[in-house]
């Protein structure tokens, strides 16, 4: 399985509350890749249509990729958020393309969001979402960082409602060719929440 670990954590978050989700995994193998197939957004669009909320997240070199989807999901009229590392350091250039911006830790504000979406409550004043009003970019407090770790589900591996991105199409994890996968014979382990890096740009 890839590993995307956020997005897995919010995923079991959110189910153990329950509700339901879908990881749709559009990985790239390389930096160098194009962007995505017009079939390939065809499908994705079918797939997350009657959904109540999309959210994205992506590093800063798939970015552009990113925003492609975004484009194209916009014409669904379904709320989108998009979270991540490269939301977290750049929301008003991702506001452009999503409705909000998660900034930092997403389980609790993201679970607050989708039952603020499903009770019709309103969400602006939710901790760690940013938005635009009147033209103008809102960025809501940010909460302090999860304390007790033990309080989140494990990573959400189930496999029952993901899809992978494989020769531009999305497949079930019982039909992707992991032997075709560049990363097949790594195994990563993360030992620690949030990044280890300390590069200067970020």
């Amino acid at each position: 399985f890839h590993v995307c670990y956020g997005l897995r954590c919010i995923s079991s978050v959110l189910r153990k509350a329950g509700h339901e989700t879908q990881l749709l995994l559009l990985l790239s193998q390389v930096e160098e890749e194009p962007l995505y197939a017009e079939r390939t957004l065809d499908q994705l669009a079918q797939m997350v249509k009657g959904s109540d909320l999309i959210g994205v997240s992506c590093m800063a070199y798939t970015s552009n990729r990113c925003k492609q989807v975004l484009k194209s999901l916009q014409k669904l009229d379904i709320p989108i958020i998009w979270g991540g590392i490269h939301a977290t350091l750049n929301p008003e250039e991702c506001l452009e393309y999503a409705h909000m911006v998660c900034l930092g830790e997403g389980e609790e504000s993201m679970l607050e969001l989708v039952s603020s979406l499903e009770e019709g409550r309103d969400w602006r004043s939710i901790p760690n979402l940013a938005f635009r009003k009147n033209g103008e970019i809102v960025v809501n407090e940010i909460r302090p960082l999860l304390q007790d770790l033990d309080s989140i589900p494990f990573p959400d591996y189930e496999g029952d409602n993901e899809h992978l991105l494989q020769n531009q199409v999305f497949v079930p994890p019982s039909k992707y060719d992991y032997s075709r996968d560049p990363f097949n014979n790594e195994f990563l382990l993360h030992t620690v929440r949030g990044c280890i890096q300390v590069c200067s740009y970020c």
